[in-house]
């Protein structure tokens, strides 16, 4: 009796097709994750600038520049907007200053000009927006033309709308 060795053709067919399923669930689960990491991450680098904006306003000065917060660009993110106001939906605002009462928005544009930020979250812009009483919320539009399709509300992270 001739001993066998090895797997059979439908054996290692089997195989491939089991890792083919796997493949076919894990990787948009994996790329889900992965845009919804830089938007959490982008969304803590903007947050950390709270405080040096509360700084300034207690000393008066409404007209912050990003230098003044100590803003760096990231490899997602790109330059950051201070301004009165939220853009219109999928625009970055203009640039200007927080009012007199103190009001106003740290608007910032996931970028992946350098293939860094993945491209389902290319142009969402985050808010930090900042009301007349001190308090903060967080907003992000995913509406632009560069997100219009592969947004997803799962990328939003808690805390923010």
């Amino acid at each position: 009796m001739k001993k066998q060795q090895g797997f059979t053709l439908i054996e290692l067919m089997i195989v491939v097709a089991i890792i083919g399923i796997l493949a076919a669930i894990a990787i948009p689960q994996y790329q889900d994750y992965i845009a919804r990491t830089q938007v959490n991450r982008s969304v803590g680098e903007i947050a950390a600038l709270k405080t040096a904006v509360e700084e300034n306003i207690m000393r008066g000065n409404m007209a912050i520049t990003a230098a003044q917060l100590g803003y760096v660009e990231s490899n997602l993110t790109d330059t950051l907007v201070i301004g009165p106001a939220i853009g219109a939906a999928g625009v970055m605002p203009a640039a200007g200053s927080f009012t007199a009462a103190g009001a106003g928005v740290l608007a910032v544009e996931l970028d992946s000009a350098d293939n860094d930020a993945s491209a389902a979250v290319n142009g969402a812009i985050i808010y930090m927006v900042r009301a007349v009483d001190g308090s903060w919320t967080c907003d992000i539009d995913g509406t632009t033309p560069d997100t219009a399709t592969t947004w997803k509300a799962t990328f939003i992270p808690a805390g923010c709308d």
